[in-house]
């Protein structure tokens, strides 16, 4: 199934938040159920023909990935785990399959979510997630690499990155 040709990645987030929207009302008693927060898509972005963002709801926070308009997903089984390589490291997906929405893989950041103050601490520490995912490990210290470095610098340390110039 994955997105419908034609359809944008805006509807097909929209369709993941309305599907967990209507699971709202049946998560409201528990005690792991944060009221302060919504649920909510951020930073969905194209990743390998798919879609990888943040789902926020209520009682967790986790990466999805939705299959790109060229993928075909009906064959992968729902609790069927596949691992995916993202530029800060390996994560296992595991399947799953909504009804107006079909196939997508989820993996768990916070479940269940702290005590946000609001919507905007969790959208914030989504973003964040999102973008550690999307950055090597390598990346800070091919900065400083890249960064002139006198001797002095060297020998007082800055190159480690425990003095800032």
């Amino acid at each position: 199934m994955g997105l419908d040709h034609g359809e944008s990645p805006l509807l097909a987030t929209q369709r993941l938040v309305d599907a967990f929207q209507r699971a709202v009302e049946k998560q409201r008693g528990l005690p792991f159920f944060r009221s302060t927060l919504a649920v909510e898509t951020v930073g969905f972005r194209p990743w390998h023909g798919c879609q990888a963002g943040v789902l926020i709801t209520p009682w967790f926070m986790n990466l999805i990935i939705l299959p790109g308009p060229d993928m075909e997903w009906s064959a992968f089984p729902v609790g069927k785990q596949q691992r995916w390589h993202f530029p800060s490291g390996s994560y296992e997906f595991t399947g799953g399959w909504i009804g107006n929405l079909g196939p997508y893989q989820s993996c768990a950041l916070l479940s269940p979510v702290p005590d946000f103050a609001d919507q905007a601490a969790a959208r914030a520490a989504a973003l964040s997630a999102l973008n550690s995912l999307f950055t090597s490990p390598n990346s800070d210290l091919e900065r400083r690499l890249a960064r002139p470095l006198s001797r002095r610098g060297f020998l007082g340390g800055k190159w480690t990155g425990d003095r800032h110039p």
